[in-house]
């Protein structure tokens, strides 16, 4: 999903798959501005939880978001809701 944000055009995505480390699910959520990579966060599934792509991405995206300020965490969260819907 893309966000324009003062005067800068980022990316945020997810890749979802197995965790070499924990062997078991995962999610990554990454954050590009341009081809630079800014920040990429993990959530890793409990062996004994359901994996879920949409607790996965809420985590790392939370995670992914830390460090940014609190209105461009505002931006991407309104994005992500209205990709979603909700």
């Amino acid at each position: 999903m893309k966000i324009k944000y003062e005067d800068n055009e980022y990316f945020i995505g997810w890749n979802h798959g197995m965790s070499t480390l924990h062997k078991t699910r995962a999610t990554t959520c990454y954050i590009k501005n341009g081809d630079r990579l800014v920040v990429e966060a993990s959530s890793v599934c409990a062996p004994e939880d359901n994996f879920s792509k949409e607790t996965g991405r809420k985590l790392s995206l939370t995670r992914a978001l830390r460090d940014f300020r609190k209105s461009f965490r505002k931006a991407a969260w309104e994005k992500y809701g209205m990709e979603i819907g909700f």
